[in-house]
């Protein structure tokens, strides 16, 4: 697992912006290759995430917390953590809560960027995540077919179920 890509390689960048900002000021805090804004709760805790196209279809004196966002988790990630690890320690949520759509990136409280799941499970399925094996293993008690990233175990369990037996995927 020591050779596993670093989220900030993969990770999008985005923004932080204000709790009350209008969709005029979130535009203008949007730097030119910035895609998205992150939007936190007054507690600073929910972070949500809203794209630069969904702002230029918004009205520019409305408020930014009343547009609809994507849902990010709720414990934001540093940009040098290893992929494998952000795999071990987030999939379980993601598979449970398929409303999340990825972590916010910080680096000492600063908002970096956001590590999209659709990102980590793109990698996945296309073997390309660095450290891995690559393999995808099926849940063989699963009805819905659930595919999850194998862990290295001999035998392979399931990060989310791991009671349950595995077997590699057919592509």
């Amino acid at each position: 697992m020591a050779n596993s890509g670093l989220v900030k390689d993969v990770m999008s960048p985005a923004v932080q912006l204000k709790i009350d900002a209008t969709v005029g000021e979130a535009l203008r805090t949007l730097r030119r290759n910035v895609p998205f804004g992150v939007v936190s709760d007054i507690e600073g805790k929910t972070f949500a995430i809203v794209t630069r196209e969904r702002l230029r279809a918004a009205k520019v004196n409305e408020l930014v917390q009343v547009l609809p966002k994507s849902v990010l988790h709720s414990r934001p990630t540093e940009p040098y953590r290893t992929l494998d690890n952000i795999v071990q320690t987030y999939a379980g949520d993601f598979a449970f809560n398929p409303n999340l759509k990825g972590i916010v990136v910080q680096e000492q409280g600063e908002v970096q960027g956001v590590l999209l799941w659709e990102t980590v499970e793109d990698m996945l399925n296309a073997s390309r995540l660095p450290g891995t094996s690559g393999l995808l293993f099926r849940c063989k008690e699963c009805p819905g077919g659930d595919v999850c990233p194998g862990v290295r175990r001999s035998p392979p369990r399931c990060p989310f179920r791991p009671w349950r037996k595995m077997e590699p995927a057919s592509s």
